[in-house]
Parts: C-alpha cells; sequence; structure tokens
C-alpha cells in the first residue's frame, strides 16, 4: 500500500529564508513535515513580533478585507484577492501573491497614494 504525500510547491519568504539557513530543514519541511521540532518560545516569540507588525498595519490603514490563511487554499486565497481587487477594494490585510512558484503573503496592501503632503 503506497501512502500519497501533499508537497507544498509554494516558496514563501518563510520558506526561502529556511532554505537559505538549512537546505535540509527546507525539505525536510517539503516532505516530512510531521518530523518538524515544537515550536520553542523564542520561535514562538518571533512569531507574536510578526502578528503585532499586522495590527500596526490594520491600525494605519482600518477598514480593509483580510484575507484568512487558515480554511482557504493557496488557489482559493490568490482567486479572492483577484476578485476583490476587480471590487475595487483598495485595502487587504495578509493579500498573497504569485508568481513563478513563489507564494507571498503580506501584511497589508494598500493601492492609492500614502505620505504624500
Amino acid at each position: 500500500m503506497t501512502t500519497t504525500r501533499t508537497v507544498n510547491t509554494f516558496l514563501s519568504k518563510s520558506r526561502f529564508m529556511l532554505g537559505l539557513q538549512c537546505p535540509k530543514a527546507l525539505w525536510l519541511n517539503n516532505y516530512r513535515p510531521e518530523l518538524k521540532d515544537e515550536v520553542s518560545t523564542s520561535q514562538d516569540a518571533i512569531f507574536q513580533c510578526g502578528t503585532d507588525v499586522g495590527v500596526l498595519a490594520r491600525d494605519l490603514f482600518p477598514g480593509g478585507v483580510e484575507i484568512p490563511y487558515d480554511g482557504l487554499t493557496t488557489t482559493e486565497q490568490l482567486a479572492r484577492i483577484r476578485q476583490l481587487l476587480d471590487d475595487g477594494v483598495t485595502t487587504l490585510y495578509e493579500a498573497a501573491f504569485s508568481h513563478d512558484g513563489v507564494f507571498v503573503k503580506v501584511d497589508l496592501l494598500h493601492k492609492g497614494r500614502v505620505g504624500v503632503a
């Protein structure tokens, strides 16, 4: 009996950095994610800083639309973002883009002029 594994083919900023730091860790993350170490306290603190940056971005540009990461595939996220942009939404939180297998999520995407005096 063979087991089929789903391999994450998108290269995110996090995955790119992981690969720079340790190519073996990137391979394991893609092909054997069940072998990952538990999140350490210091890693958790780094993740919290990232969350805090996202909150600050939302405070600077209120009224945007969040694109959830959980519950949507990358394809569904990209389709949702395209639809919102086509509908004229100017501020998106956790927007995602993909090009040539590179998948990027940004804390904030705002279409318009900012900081013009």
